[in-house]
Parts: C-alpha cells; structure tokens; sequence
C-alpha cells in the first residue's frame, strides 16, 4: 500500500472517519517498511567499504519481509476469466495475469518487463477488468504516453470489456476541466482515469487526493531519473497496488531500477539514492573490460543481491523463452565511412581550439555542444547550419552550399546514399520499410531522395497529431505501393505496429539503445509473419562508433537487472554466469577522436569474437553498397553468457572453438594496446560521461520537444 504524506493534510478535511482509519493505518505502514533505517546506512566519503553495501541490502531486505502486508485469505487463489478472453491469450499471458493476481493478493507492488511486443497491455487490460468484474478493485489511474491513449483505450474495452463511463480519458482538457474530472476520485464510484505523463506533472495534487486501488504507470522507464518532476509527482500519488510497466526497466545504468522500484515498492531494495548510487558505480566497473579481479567480484555479488531482492516482483519474458514468433530478426551493423565533406568537416571540428580547450579542461556544457555537433556532422553537413542558411540550403538542394566553407548538397552524406540503396534493395525484395532517425531534418533530406527516386512514403513525427498517428500507421501497413514510412526514433519507437513492414534502417544510433530497441520491435512483435532485417548506419571511426559501444555496455547491465531465472537450475547457471566485457574503460571513454576512417575498429573486434556470423554472400552483397566497408551482427552481442565450467576453462555458449581461440588472440591484442594507451590524457571520467549522455537525452526533451513524445536534437 502506498501513500504520500504530502497529500495527507489536504486529504483529511474532506475524508470520513473510516477512510481517515484507513490512510494512517496505511500511512504507519509506509513508514516502518519503506524508509531505510539509521543503522543500514552507510558512509561514502572513501569510497565503498567492502561488503558495507551487500550488508545494507542483506539488512533491509531481512527487515522488509517482517513488515510485508499480509496475504488477503478472503481473496480466492486463483483469478476467474471470462473464457471467450482467456481462449484468445497466450499460455505465457495467461501466466503473467495469474502474477499479476498473486501480487494484489499478496498486497504488494511489481514491475512487469516482458519484451516489447509480448503484450503487456493486453495483460493488464485483461487482469484489470477481471478485478473490477469481480470487485476485487474499483477505482484505478493508469499513466501513458499520448501515443498510447488510444491503445489502452481500445485494450481496455476489447479485453477487460471496460468503456465510458467507467473508462475516462482525461488529456486535453483545459485545467478547470480536468480539476472537475478529478473530483469522481473522491465519490467512490466505480472509475479507471486514463491519463498521461503530462497531465500528471500538472493535477498530481489533485490525483493523490483520495487511495486509489491502482496506479498503473506504462512506459515506466519514463521515471527513471528520481530527480525529475515527474518520478516525485509519481511518488504522491496514494495507491493500494502499484504497477510499473516497461520492457526497458533498465536504459542507462542500475540507478534506473532503483527509481521504478521506488515508485512500485521503496521496501523492495530499501536503501537510499544516494547508497545506491555507490553501488550503481561499483557495478558500472566490474562490466568494464579492464576491471580487476576484485572489482568483478565485488560487483558479482552485489549483482546477485539486487536480482535477489527484485526477482519476485519482476515478471521479465522475452521472444525466445515464449516462442510466440516463429520469424527471425537479423539485426546487422552496417558500418559506412564519411563522405569527403563530412570528413573535412569532422576534422575541422576535431581540430579546433574548443576541442583542444575541452580535453585540457572537460566542461560538461561545452563538451554537450561538441558531442552534438559531431553527431549531426555524421548525418549531414547541412545539420550544423543555423536555421536561416539551413532553409536557404534546403531550397537548392542539388546545389553545394558554401558559407566560408562547402557544406556539399543534399547527397554529400554518405548516410543517405547508403539508406537509399538499402531501400531499393528491400524494395526489390517485397519489403516495406521503416526509416528511423532521432533528427527530423535529416528526414526532410531523405524525403528529397526518395522523391528524387519516385519512391512514395508515409511519415510520423511529432507534428503529427497524437490523435492520428496510429490511422496514418493503419493508412502505412494497408496501402500496397507505400514502401517506406519516415519516422523520429522517439515518436515512431512507441505504441505503434508496423507488422506490415518488415526491414528497419536507423540512420544514427540513439544514446540508449533501449530507444533502439522500441523502434525496432514495431515490425518484431506478434502479428509478424516474415523475417525481419534491421540496419544500423554507423560511421567508421567517429562519435558514432564509440555511442555504438556505449549501446553495448549499458546492453550488458540491462541484461544484468532484467535477468528472470525462475527454476534453482536457472538460479544457479545465473550465479556462474558472466556476459563477455567487449571494452575498456579508456575504449568508452574517449570521444573526441577521429579513428581509422575506412574501417571499424569495433567491426574488426566483433568478428573476432563472433565471426562468420555474417555470411560471405550478404557481406559482399552489402560492401558493394555506396561507402559501406564492414557489416557486424548485432544479434550476437549478449545474446550468450560466458559460463566457468568445472575444469576452469571458460566456455562462450554457441561460440566455435575458432571463436575462443579469437577470444584469446584478441585478450592478448588488447592487454599490448592498453599499456600504451594508458599513457594518453583521459579526456572524459566514466561519470562524466554518463552525465553528459543523459544530459544530452534531457536537453533534447527541453530544447526540441513539443511534447514529451517528440525527442529529435533538432534546432
């Protein structure tokens, strides 16, 4: 049970006495279960004392289970649903509605973190109506994107048989309005509020004003960061039940599933932020190629501690344990060096005085500056112009375009000739195809090659209404002819299915690839009846390659925080087991540099450890392609884990012996290279840089967003 003692004054003047019986009970139980006791704590001044952290969590979790609600016997064990709905489900949904079932029973909060595309809001629209059918639960507000209203709209009345009256959207209101709206909280009549993020920063007051059974928050990871508007109008919120749902729990580092396991049930970890932050770091290390023994040791177990504490009230399925899809995804890297102009142009940039007062001095402000105008350099030239010669270059485009220095014309990108011949190749195949790229201006030059080319396309973004994006989706996956669906990484990479689709390019990695990921599974998901392939453009050497490798890293823990060993069996493999650490602390770290131009470092590393992963045919077939040199699988990255067997030797699952032997060839490389490397300045500490990113992840929200759901580095 959850209640915000910032809401309890005001909510005492317009309670009875039984409900005012019922907040302190509440209340008094909120206090002793999820604040951390005096004693837990510990000091971070020096650093992490050994084992101080592991006792912490030992402590609070030995606590939290003798101040857990108790079981509701008056509820039967298992939940009844209507059969005309539980004969459409799958058997892994099913069993997801019957967790969700034995949490409320069992009085307790959970995150539920199935891969996306397993329908996750089918299950809970399905789990919800079965309570309110049954009365187990009469009053809900359920938290989502404005993409998704429609979605859980429909969802909601196709599987819980849950409408208006009951079901009440409330988005666009003006605030007098919604105030009002708010106000059936308080007359206990039967209600589900169907609300969003940004209505939530604005009537949280006005939502917490009475315990509601549920708050359902979808999107979850949407609250990762604790220091937000929006994780502490989360926290006010009074709630009975709590449920968080996201298939990214974990986008950049662990501290993101404290802050979800905060919201769902602060006893569930039990340790403060600032703790837990230490932690986070110790963690961070021990998956950094060159960490020391010790250090991997020391972040095993603490990794197992937290996968302790959080694994009951953590339901995570993915694609291959439920065997829903019978289509494979190949997910390939294709890696394609800079056009002439942008070369010029990234050195230029390399070269500067502020980049060389940057690595004297790191200034997380101007290093922001730098970072983005690097990437942009990556897309197009024309992207580092401001507004008014970008328009003048826009109306010329097959015109180079010189302002001091050439910026080239619309095709000086290597990224757009490669895309376009990577959209005649799958068009050729039958294929439709989603182009997905975190810049909307880089999708109005590509919209120019496609005309260029007659190649008819549909496009969202966030000028598109939120009202309509899922009928121009529709209008996309039924209208034979359209080949190509230009859309923003954010705006396209949530809600929406494209299982007509069945190609993905991105044209630029996004800072998390969790933001990947969502893109990528509007055409991998249920529905999907051909193979998929997905693009990733990367340029050698650049900004982008070492984005790439941080995707990988933060790859690593999320796999780390999400793993759902359910069986001993599978607990005990988890225990032994370890993902392959692909990078060195300095190989994240150092961003302000210009590697070889003509090939990837990071491809030549991959095929070492994975190779011939990718067939002769189709990397010939590739590396013909304008200004692609290498091809990678991505599908290979994490996908197995580095087990110890009883000899001591260390086996890599579905690896060749050739692949071992690689392994150790490329040890042997990287521990002659690093002696040398150590010696160059670090330009960037690991904090600093993890700082920065999500810095600039925030600045594109601020900066370039109408709403919460357009996330472009747009100017």
């Amino acid at each position: 049970m959850h209640t915000a003692t910032s809401t309890t004054t005001t909510t005492t003047t317009t309670m009875n006495d039984d409900e005012l019986e019922e907040l302190f009970a509440f209340s008094q139980y909120t206090a002793t279960a999820a604040t951390p006791s005096s004693s837990s704590s510990f000091s971070t001044s020096a650093g992490l004392r050994e084992n101080s952290s592991i006792n912490t969590i030992r402590t609070e979790n030995n606590r939290k289970k003798s101040n857990a609600p108790t079981t509701t016997n008056s509820l039967p064990e298992t939940l009844q649903l209507p059969p005309d709905k539980e004969e459409k489900l799958f058997d892994y949904q099913k069993e997801g509605i019957h967790w969700l079932y034995e949490r409320h029973r069992k009085g307790r909060g959970c995150l539920l973190a199935d891969e996306m595309g397993l329908g996750k809001t089918v299950q809970v629209s399905t789990f919800i109506g079965a309570l309110y059918k049954h009365k187990y639960a009469t009053s809900t507000i359920i938290i989502v994107p404005p993409t998704l209203l429609p979605i859980w709209e429909s969802a909601l009345l196709e599987w819980g048989c849950l409408k208006a009256p009951i079901v009440e959207v409330i988005h666009n209101d003006p605030k007098a309005k919604r105030l009002q709206r708010w106000r059936r909280l308080k007359h206990g009549t039967s209600c589900i509020f169907l609300t969003t993020y940004g209505v939530l920063r604005q009537d949280s007051v006005a939502m917490g004003v009475r315990m509601v059974d549920y708050v359902i928050m979808d999107e979850a990871h949407l609250i990762k960061d604790a220091s937000t508007q929006t994780f502490q109008c989360a926290m006010s919120l009074s709630s009975r039940h709590r449920i968080a749902i996201t298939g990214t729990p974990l986008m950049n580092n662990f501290e993101d599933l404290w802050s979800i396991f905060q919201f769902v049930d602060g006893s569930i970890l039990g340790i403060n932020r600032s703790d837990f932050r230490s932690i986070n770091a110790l963690l961070l290390r021990g998956n950094e190629r060159d960490a020391i023994e010790k250090e991997r040791c020391d972040a095993g177990r603490q990794l197992a501690l937290i996968q302790d504490a959080i694994r009951p009230y953590m339901l995570r399925r993915d694609k291959r344990q439920v065997r829903t899809l019978e289509v494979e995804k190949r997910d390939l890297v294709v890696w394609v060096r800079l056009d002439k102009i942008q070369e010029e142009q990234y050195i230029s940039l390399i070269d500067s005085d502020r980049v060389a007062m940057t690595c004297r001095n790191p200034d997380n402000s101007q290093s922001l500056v730098l970072l983005t105008s690097l990437m942009k350099t990556c897309d197009h030239p024309w992207l580092n112009l401001s507004d008014e010669a970008y328009r003048e270059a826009f109306q010329s485009p097959f015109t180079h375009y010189t302002v001091d220095v050439d910026f080239g014309d619309i095709f000086s990108s290597s990224k757009i000739s490669s895309a376009l011949a990577l959209v005649v190749k799958c068009i050729n195949e039958g294929r439709k195809t989603l182009i997905f790229s975190r810049s909307k201006r880089l999708l109005d030059l590509f919209a120019i090659a496609l005309h260029l080319w007659w190649i008819n396309f549909a496009r969202l973004d966030g000028d598109v209404p939120v009202e309509t994006r899922v009928e121009t989706m529709r209008h996309f996956n039924d209208t034979a002819g359209l080949w190509v669906c230009l859309l923003t990484t954010q705006v396209g990479g949530v809600g929406l299915t494209a299982a007509a689709a069945s190609a993905v390019v991105l044209l630029d990695p996004s800072w998390n690839p969790s933001t990947d990921a969502q893109a990528i599974d509007r055409v991998h998901r249920i529905g999907q009846t051909r193979d998929v392939v997905v693009y990733r453009l990367i340029t050698c050497g650049t900004v982008e390659e070492k984005v790439y490798r941080n995707q990988v890293f933060k790859g690593m823990a999320a796999r780390q925080g999400t793993t759902a060993a359910q069986t001993e069996k599978e607990k005990e493999k988890e225990k032994k087991a370890e993902f392959y650490r692909y990078f060195t602390r300095l190989q994240l770290r150092s961003m302000f540099e210009l590697g070889t131009r003509d090939r990837s470092e990071t491809a030549a590393q991959l095929e070492c450890l994975h190779p011939n992963t990718v067939s002769t045919e189709e990397r010939a077939e590739l590396t013909a392609l304008p200004f692609v040199c290498d091809v990678s699988n991505n599908s290979c990255v994490h996908v197995e884990a580095v087990v110890e067997t009883d000899d001591g030797e260390m086996e890599e699952s579905g690896l060749s012996s050739t692949s071992r032997t690689g392994v150790k060839r490329r040890r042997q490389a990287s521990s002659r290279s690093s002696l040398a490397k150590e010696q160059r300045q670090e330009i960037l500490s690991q904090e600093e840089l993890s700082d920065m990113l999500l810095q600039l992840e925030d600045n594109s929200k601020e900066s370039y967003s109408v709403d919460e759901s357009m996330l472009t580095y747009d100017d």
